[in-house]
């Protein structure tokens, strides 16, 4: 089943064709197989449909190897945002105009800075509309570079692991579809229904496979998720954060370089928690010298009690 992929700016005649026509080529290159897999489309959350691409973008894609001559703007509705599976907007401001257009597709929507993780201090591709042709060469080449990174992530080989107990079940199920609809593989290390389970069975199963490389970071969920966080940071490797807010997700990735996120599934909402969820996939560890030292120093007290464990049994 291909998956549709919706690029949006404001008239639909030159950043989002630039996208559209640009990723089509990039996968068509990677071969037919990847390229069957998705179904690349655009629009224009003011377009006036059936109007053609403006010249400048007809140009600086034709040096690009790339013919848009026969594209045709398409104005955003709300069919159109339920029928993609990845919404990748320009700006805010179209962020914003979508979610208002579809308010039930929300969650699938991003900036492509944003979903390609690339910090700039300015998050939006620029309207190069009615400026030079170097202008125009210019928004190709940051849209080449989102669109690199955003090949990459669709082809994640970073595949995460989520496990919940009877207390975070609910949530987990909602989550499963979320975390498909970000682009990310996943898989479900239970439980599978609300019967009563022992959060550190789970817990240690998830924490073994993330620290031996299966699986890069990993999600647990338990009714607080104290149970599943106490449980996953008893194996060696492991630093699993719990966040059951939006600022203590960011900085347990940026600052302390957690590799398993622990949520409460009786205390967060189903909302909040994709945020949580999001916010956390997406930010990177700051890799600033003075974390570096400190996440050193977390090692060491694992190394040192380690070894005590080893000498009081020998």
């Amino acid at each position: 089943m291909e998956k549709v992929i919706l690029f949006i700016c404001t008239g639909n005649s030159c950043r989002s064709i630039m996208a559209e026509g640009l990723l089509k080529k990039m996968l068509f290159e990677k071969g037919v197989e990847e390229y069957s897999k998705y179904e690349i489309i655009s629009a224009g959350t003011h377009a006036v449909d059936g109007f053609p691409p403006v010249y400048m973008t007809r140009k600086v894609m034709t040096k690009r190897g790339i013919d848009v001559s026969s594209y045709r703007a398409n104005k955003l509705t709300e069919e159109t945002a339920n029928k993609a599976d990845l919404v990748l907007v320009m700006t805010q401001k179209h962020k914003d105009e979508v979610s208002h257009i579809a308010p039930e597709e929300k969650d699938k929507v991003f900036l492509l800075k944003e979903f390609a993780e690339i910090k700039d201090k300015n998050p939006d591709i620029a309207d190069p509309i009615g400026l030079s042709y170097d202008a125009y060469k210019y928004c190709l080449e940051e849209i080449e570079k989102c669109l690199r990174k955003v090949i990459k992530k669709l082809n994640n080989k970073d595949k995460i692991a989520i496990a919940a107990d009877h207390g975070g079940w609910r949530l987990k199920e909602t989550l499963k579809p979320f975390l498909k609809g970000l682009g990310y593989k996943y898989t479900d290390l239970g439980t599978s229904s609300e019967e009563s389970v022992d959060y550190p069975d789970f817990a240690l199963t998830l924490a073994e496979a993330v620290r031996i490389g299966e699986y890069k970071k990993g999600i647990l969920i338990c009714g607080t998720g104290l149970g599943m966080s106490m449980a996953a940071n008893k194996v060696h490797g492991i630093r699993a954060a719990l966040c059951n807010d939006i600022f203590v997700a960011k900085m347990s990735r940026e600052h302390n370089d957690a590799n398993i996120l622990a949520i409460g599934g009786r205390v967060v909402g189903e909302e909040l928690a994709k945020e949580i969820v999001k916010v956390w996939l997406l930010t990177k560890f700051s890799n600033a010298p003075r974390h570096k030292q400190r996440i050193k120093k977390i090692k060491e007290i694992e190394s040192k009690y380690m070894r005590s464990s080893k000498e009081q049994y020998e």
